[in-house]
């Protein structure tokens, strides 16, 4: 599949997820409620460990930085529906260009709350681009963090995040650090 179908698939999620939402015009901050739609922007950074599979194996370590937009659907009081996508690049790196797609389930423990800790979990596809060379792959991901409101409609996150990136010849493991903002509608 061509990243530019899956990147339309994902335009079509993020206007599916983004429905209106009636709130009442006395909203006390809180992460989240039942019916509600998140919008969440955030930076990041990682460092990977790669794992070479031929004749033994050989470990290196490098990183990125991310730029990442998703969106949200509260299906219950706790769990948020999520797609995003993403582009970044590699740091240390010569001119890799990394964009993709992925989705999953987000767990709020107190979402009524004005801070609220989460676990989350999901998958998706991604490719690499750099001159001469290309790369497809696969990703699944569980990660920790917590949402501050802010506002009646506005939290900042902070996540931590572990990857597993599966693609042929070899896997990498990586951990991403995250911080952000949501909007609640």
């Amino acid at each position: 599949m061509r990243v530019g179908k899956v990147m339309s698939m994902v335009v079509v999620g993020l206007v599916a997820l983004a429905l209106p939402y009636e709130a009442s015009a006395q909203q006390e901050r809180q992460v989240g409620r039942k019916g509600a739609t998140q919008l969440s922007f955030d930076v990041s950074v990682s460092a990977t460990q790669s794992a070479a599979s031929s004749f033994g194996t050989e470990q290196s370590w490098s990183g990125d930085y991310t730029f990442f937009i998703e969106s949200g659907k509260f299906m219950t009081d706790h769990v948020v529906l999520t797609v995003g996508t993403f582009v970044g690049g590699g740091i240390g790196e010569d001119s890799v260009i990394t964009s993709g797609v992925n989705g999953g389930l987000r767990y709020y423990m107190t979402p009524g709350s004005t801070v609220s800790p989460y676990v989350s979990g999901g998958a998706g596809i991604f490719s690499s681009h750099a001159e001469g060379f290309n790369s497809n792959a696969g990703t699944l991901l569980g990660a920790f963090g917590v949402d501050a409101a802010v506002r009646d409609n506005a939290m900042v996150y902070f996540e931590g995040q572990y990857q597993r990136l599966m693609f042929e010849g070899g896997s990498q493991n990586g951990i991403r650090f995250k911080v952000g903002l949501r909007v609640l509608f």
